[in-house]
C-alpha cells in the first residue's frame, strides 16, 4: 500500500506521548475539558470518608482551568494525599447541614 506524501511515517502506537500521567510533573497547560488555560493554584479537595463523614484537605498545589475550573493534580500530590488521608486529621470541625428537599 502507497502512503500519501503528508502521511505519518512512524508508528503512533510507539511514539513518545508528551506526558505519561504516571510521570507528569506539572499540571497540563491546557484544560482537557473544555480547551481552557491552566493555572497553578492551591484547592480544596473533599473526600467522602467512612461511616458518612467527609474529609477535607485543604492548601492542595493543583493546576485548574481558568473557564469551566476542572482541577488536575500530580501522581505525587495524589501519593501525599492518601497517606495524609491514613493519618489522623489535623483537626475537625462540624458544619451544618441544611436538606433542600426537606423543605420543599
Amino acid at each position: 500500500m502507497a502512503r500519501r506524501a503528508n502521511e505519518e511515517t512512524e508508528d503512533p502506537m510507539k511514539a513518545p506521548r508528551s506526558f505519561p500521567p504516571t510521570q507528569r510533573r506539572k499540571h497540563p497547560s491546557q484544560c482537557s475539558q473544555c480547551a481552557g488555560s491552566v493555572r497553578s493554584r492551591r484547592v480544596t479537595l473533599v473526600y467522602p470518608g467512612p461511616d458518612s463523614t467527609t474529609r477535607v484537605v485543604h492548601g492542595v498545589p493543583a493546576g485548574v482551568c481558568t473557564s469551566c475550573g476542572e482541577k488536575y493534580i500530580t501522581p505525587e500530590v495524589a501519593e501525599r494525599i492518601e497517606r495524609l488521608l491514613s493519618a489522623p486529621p489535623a483537626r475537625s470541625e462540624k458544619v451544618p447541614v441544611w436538606d433542600f428537599a426537606a423543605n420543599f
